[in-house]
């Protein structure tokens, strides 16, 4: 059945390509339907592990589009391979809000951040894999805050397309190392790290923070500092470590394995 539709989808593209028109259609295959224009126009894009699209497509991508994904966070801007890229606006879960330019599904460049927090702050400069790295932060009211930070607007969407993102939602899983929590790695770390001896005998401590992900195949991959400890012993002892790691059981989505980005610290100090 899969070969026999991969055939019909390739003979539909073929016949587009050669037409050179723009024509409304439907596609469907395992992870995803697009309803809209093709080969490229205005479409709606339901993805079982991406969330739901809506606005500008090229061949069934988005490319100028407002998201709303499986952990409840929305988006509007543009995209490429389905990852935020260029400039955007992201809405969190939690109430922040960050505008600006986005790097390979990541808040890198210049931007501005609304942290919904205890304490409400803006953030404004430059930012790095979701981190803040330099600028002006200033705190401010929550009534503020709320005036300030831009809004999402839905677009609307049909009822079969809001179940489809709510079956999503309510069957995914998170990543796992040894069937346990963060606590589990944490502790996996812990026992593997060796202190480096200057830093020993000099008493240096520090805090490394690694950045990696989790492949869909359950391996660690594009392993990272983020930040920097006081000494490069301890942050290549941390990078060893952590990239020396067993398989995870990868995150799913619908029982679909997805790969996720984990942020890690890594903690050097005497006890």
């Amino acid at each position: 059945m899969k070969k026999l539709y991969l055939i019909s989808l390739m003979i539909c593209l073929a016949h587009l390509a050669a037409a050179q028109t723009v024509r409304d259609t439907v596609i469907v295959n395992e992870l995803w339907r697009y309803e809209g224009q093709w080969p490229e126009g205005k479409g709606v894009l339901t993805h079982e592990t991406k969330g739901i699209f809506w606005g500008d497509f090229t061949e069934g991508m988005p490319v100028l589009c407002k998201n709303c994904d499986y952990l409840g966070n929305s988006y509007y801007g543009t995209f490429l391979d389905y990852k935020y890229e260029g400039n955007g606006t992201k809405y969190m879960k939690t109430g922040d809000v960050y505008e600006g330019q986005f790097t390979n599904g990541e808040m890198t460049g210049v931007g501005k951040y609304y942290d919904d927090g205890k304490e409400c702050k803006i953030k404004q400069g430059m930012f790095k894999y979701g981190n803040f790295i330099e600028g002006r932060e200033m705190v401010v009211t929550k009534d503020k805050l709320d005036a300030m930070k831009p809004v999402f607007v839905l677009d609307e969407i049909t009822e079969e397309q809001s179940k489809y993102l709510k079956k999503a939602m309510k069957s995914t899983r998170m990543a796992t190392f040894g069937k346990g929590d963060i606590n589990n790695f944490s502790n996996w770390v812990n026992s593997r790290l060796v202190y480096p001896r200057y830093e020993r005998a000099n008493r240096i401590q520090g805090r490394v923070i690694i950045s990696f992900i989790v492949g869909e195949d359950g391996m660690i991959r594009d392993v990272e500092v983020l930040r920097k400890s006081p000494s490069q012993a301890l942050d290549d002892e941390a990078l060893r470590v952590v990239s020396s790691a067993p398989k995870f059981e990868p995150a799913t989505i619908n029982g679909h394995p997805v790969p996720t980005r984990w942020v890690f610290p890594v903690i050097f100090m005497f006890r």
